[in-house]
């Protein structure tokens, strides 16, 4: 179990903040439950077999933290470019953007 400590006072926002990531404390529970899980059945199964369940569940799980990666990556890369060129400071999307217009006028 998977337990954080703060030494500022339990308020209400702090609450609400926390309960966003329930989720992901669930998880990470869940995990530390099977982690002891597999340290408690150690002892009855083969070494092959222990070795096994931890490399394909490790593989798993990075396969799906990949996909959340790029999930959030693509969401940044969205979010940017639908901000205005002035709070990105990024000009060559603005010019980008006219060279298209322009190749589209001449089409």
């Amino acid at each position: 179990m998977l337990i954080i400590v703060k030494d500022t006072p339990l308020t209400e926002n702090i609450k609400a903040e926390t309960y966003k990531y329930s989720g992901w404390f669930k998880i990470m529970n869940r995990i530390s439950n099977l982690i002891q899980e597999l340290e408690q059945i150690d002892k009855h199964l083969t070494q092959y077999d222990t070795e096994m369940i931890r490399k394909r569940s490790i593989e798993e799980i990075n396969i799906i933290i990949d996909r959340i990666e790029e999930t959030i990556e693509y969401a940044k890369e969205l979010t940017w470019k639908e901000k205005p060129f002035w709070q990105t400071g990024d000009i060559e999307r603005v010019v980008d953007s006219e060279t298209r217009r322009k190749l589209k006028r001449l089409k």
